[in-house]
């Protein structure tokens, strides 16, 4: 396999390269990013457990955490920029830079574009390799063929403040339901129930209450599976408790069956 092959300058220019790790951490790595980081002086990551670190010690890579950025309860705007801030302030100084970061990095990750714009600003060359999103275990965990239903898919909170025009035949897609109109880091204090009522009434002014829904959340680990579960827009509320680390699905005229399902499933 061939490798895309970085550049360095002997002037000592600072850099930043931004890697998905995937859906699964250090799994779902690219043979590309594997051999690429390898080249770098530091490496930043936000990931808890120790997966991440084990896997750059086996590289031999300089790691930084900077998980204490990303508190529970800090303004979430606040930590990306403090974050991004961080890794440029290292770039800065000369070292080549990379940023571990889960999933695509490109795909609902305001840290990258930050960082993007601030390398921009500065004149610090920035290199973004892909990796496995949310998209593709979606479409992988459900068998969704989407070039017979097609696609529509939006972030929860931008879409319920958008409301676009939807074409109901279209399976829709809903990431992040849990946090709807949420402006703070939470990983302890569950689904952001007004948003989830926000959300509610929005879908509900759309397809009415009794639309049924699907709820993934795709592995997360290699021990791990994904997990499925059905509902009606009418028990969105009753069941925020369960959104927190899923992605909503409104089907559409797309008809799936659950019983084609290879992984756990569990009734709400």
């Amino acid at each position: 396999m061939s490798t895309r092959r970085v550049r360095f300058d002997a002037q000592k220019e600072g850099s930043i390269h931004v890697f998905g790790l995937g859906m699964r951490l250090v799994t779902q790595i690219t043979l590309e990013s594997n051999y690429l980081l390898q080249q770098m002086e530091r490496v930043f990551h936000l990931a808890d457990g120790p997966q991440i670190s084990d896997y750059l010690a086996s590289v031999e890579c300089v790691e930084v955490s900077l998980r204490h950025l990303y508190a529970e309860g800090k303004p979430r705007e606040q930590a990306y920029q403090e974050i991004a801030s961080a890794i440029l302030e290292a770039a800065l100084t000369g070292a080549k830079c990379g940023y571990l970061t889960q999933g695509n990095p490109v795909f609902l990750n305001t840290v990258v574009f930050n960082l993007r714009d601030l390398a921009a600003h500065h004149g610090i060359p920035f290199f973004v390799y892909p990796g496995v999103s949310s998209i593709d275990t979606l479409l992988t965990d459900l068998f969704l063929p989407i070039e017979a239903t097609g696609l529509q898919l939006f972030e929860a909170t931008h879409f319920v403040r958008m409301r676009p025009q939807i074409d109901k035949r279209v399976p829709l897609v809903l990431f992040q339901p849990a946090i709807v109109e949420a402006f703070d880091v939470r990983y302890t204090t569950g689904a952001y129930t007004p948003g989830v009522g926000i959300l509610q009434d929005v879908l509900a002014e759309m397809y009415g209450f009794s639309q049924e829904w699907i709820l993934l959340r795709s592995a997360m680990s290699t021990d791990d599976s994904a997990m499925v579960s059905t509902g009606t827009v009418s028990e969105l509320l009753e069941k925020a408790r369960h959104l927190e680390l899923g992605t909503l699905i409104i089907p559409g005229d797309w008809t799936w069956d659950p019983t084609q399902l290879v992984f756990s499933r569990i009734a709400l």
